[in-house]
C-alpha cells in the first residue's frame, strides 16, 4: 500500500504567523507533528501526536520510514529545509514521491534584507555543519558572507577567530532573534563587537570591501619568519606548488619544512583539507608556528621530529613536498611507496647535486618516471643609480607521481 506523503514545512522568522492559511490548515489536519520544542510550542491547538526533536536526530527521523501507510505526518523545519536543513536526512530516507517540501525564507535572506544589502553575490555557510576553518577560508576568497552560527561558538568568538586569521577588520552585522519582539540588529565591525551575552538564535553577515579578499598572494620572503635566509625563495615556491597541483580538500605533507613558508602557502591552497608540516629543528619549528599564526592557517598541523618515523599514522597524502630529508632520503621515499592506497604527487627541491643524484638513483631503481628542472633566478638590486642582478643558488625541482607502489 502506498504511504501518505510527509509534509516538510519551513518556518520563517515570523513563525506560525508567516505561514499561509492553507499551510496552517494542512498542519492541523495531520496525525503527527514533528519539530523542535520551539516550533511545537506554536501549535497548542494541534490535536494529534507531537514528536519533539532531540539528540540523535538522524536515528529519530528514521522512525518515519516505519509509519503506517495512512499516517499523516508534518515536519516543521527552520527557514528553507534545503539550506543546511533536515531535508538532507529525509532525502536519504524517503523517495521524492513521499516528500512534499514547502520552504520559507531563510533567516540569512532576512538578515540581508534588514540592512538592505543584496545577497545574490554572497557566499552562505553554516557553523552547525562546517568548522571555523571553512569560514576563514571563505573570508579569504569572498567579500560577502552570510553565516548561520551555532550555540557553541558565540559571534564574539567568531569575530576573534577571523581577525586572528588575518581577515582585515570589516563591517559585520549581527542579527539576533529575527522576526520576534526581541529582534536586535547590531551593525558594527569585527574588532568592535563586544563580548556579551547573545541571543541563542542569531546569524551574522561578514561584509568586506570587494577588493579585499586575496586567498593566495605572491608573498615576499621577508613576510615570513626565517633563519639567516634559510627559506625556499618565492619563485621556487611558486614553481614547486604549481607542480604539486594542490586541490582545496587535499591532505598534504611538507617533509623538512624549514621555516614553514611552503607549508603556509600549501595550507592556503588546501584550505578545506590539511597540511602536515614535518620538521626536527627547534629553531625552525618556532618559525613554523610563528608563520602559521601570522597567516591564520588553522589547517596546518606541525609535526616535530625525524622522518620517516613521525610520518607513521598520518593521514594518506594526495601531495608531498620534500624540502629536506635529514640524510634519510631513501627511507622516506621507501616509506611513502609502501603506504597502502597511496596516490600522490611528489615534488622535491635540491640545492646539492649529491642529494639530487641520490634521489634520481632511487627513482630509477624503482622504475618511476620523474620530471626534473634546474631553476636559476636572479633578483634586481639597486647599485647607486643603476641595477644589478644578484643570483640565488640554483635549485633542482624534481616531481613524480607515486601510486600504490606501482610504477607510473
Amino acid at each position: 500500500m502506498h504511504k501518505t506523503s510527509v509534509y516538510l514545512i519551513g518556518m520563517g522568522v515570523e513563525g506560525r504567523n508567516g505561514l499561509s492559511a492553507a499551510q496552517q490548515k494542512t498542519i492541523l489536519e495531520q496525525d503527527e507533528l514533528w519539530g523542535t520544542e520551539r516550533f511545537l510550542a506554536q501549535w497548542p491547538d494541534f490535536g494529534g501526536k507531537t514528536v519533539c526533536f532531540g539528540p540523535g536526530l538522524r536515528e529519530q527521523v528514521k522512525r518515519i520510514q516505519d509509519r503506517k501507510p495512512d499516517t499523516r505526518v508534518a515536519i516543521l523545519s527552520s527557514g528553507d529545509p534545503n539550506f543546511f536543513g533536515i531535508s538532507r536526512i529525509l532525502n536519504d530516507l524517503l523517495s521524492p514521491e513521499e516528500l512534499i517540501l514547502q520552504p520559507a525564507v531563510s533567516s540569512l535572506q532576512v538578515a540581508f534584507a534588514r540592512v538592505c544589502v543584496p545577497w545574490d553575490d554572497a557566499v552562505l555557510t553554516s557553523l552547525h555543519t562546517k568548522p571555523i576553518e571553512e569560514l576563514i577560508g571563505l573570508a579569504k576568497r569572498h567579500h560577502k558572507i552570510g553565516v548561520l552560527t551555532e550555540p557553541g561558538h558565540s559571534p564574539y568568538w567568531i569575530c576573534r577567530q577571523l581577525l586572528q586569521a588575518g581577515i582585515p577588520d570589516c563591517r559585520m552585522v549581527l542579527c539576533e532573534d529575527l522576526g520576534s519582539e526581541n529582534e536586535k540588529i547590531t551593525d558594527t565591525r569585527l574588532a568592535s563587537l563586544e563580548d556579551r551575552s547573545f541571543a541563542l538564535l542569531n546569524v551574522i553577515l561578514i561584509l568586506q570591501e570587494p577588493s579585499s579578499p586575496r586567498c593566495i598572494t605572491f608573498r615576499e620572503d621577508a613576510a615570513y619568519a626565517h633563519e639567516s635566509g634559510m627559506i625556499t625563495k618565492r619563485d621556487v615556491r611558486l614553481l614547486s606548488l604549481e607542480r604539486l597541483a594542490i586541490a582545496d580538500q587535499d591532505t598534504v605533507w611538507d617533509i623538512g619544512a624549514g621555516s614553514g613558508a611552503v607549508s603556509v602557502e600549501m595550507a592556503e591552497r588546501a584550505w578545506r583539507g590539511q597540511v602536515f608540516s614535518i620538521e626536527r629543528n627547534a629553531v625552525q619549528l618556532a618559525h613554523i608556528h610563528t608563520n602559521r599564526t601570522k597567516f591564520g592557517c588553522n589547517n596546518l598541523k606541525v609535526i616535530p621530529g625525524d622522518a620517516p618515523q613521525v610520518l607513521i599514522g598520518l593521514p594518506l597524502p594526495q601531495a608531498v613536498f620534500l624540502g629536506g630529508s635529514g640524510g634519510n632520503m631513501d627511507t622516506i621515499l621507501d616509506h611513502l611507496l609502501a603506504l597502502s592506497g597511496l596516490d600522490c604527487r611528489l615534488v622535491a627541491n635540491f640545492a646539492l647535486i649529491e642529494n639530487l643524484t641520490q634521489a634520481m638513483n632511487w627513482f630509477e631503481s624503482h622504475r618511476i618516471k620523474t620530471d626534473l628542472s634546474a631553476v636559476s633566478i636572479s633578483y634586481g638590486q639597486r647599485i647607486g643609480k643603476g641595477t644589478r642582478l644578484v643570483p640565488i643558488n640554483s635549485i633542482f625541482i624534481l616531481n613524480a607521481h607515486l601510486k600504490n607502489g606501482e610504477k607510473v
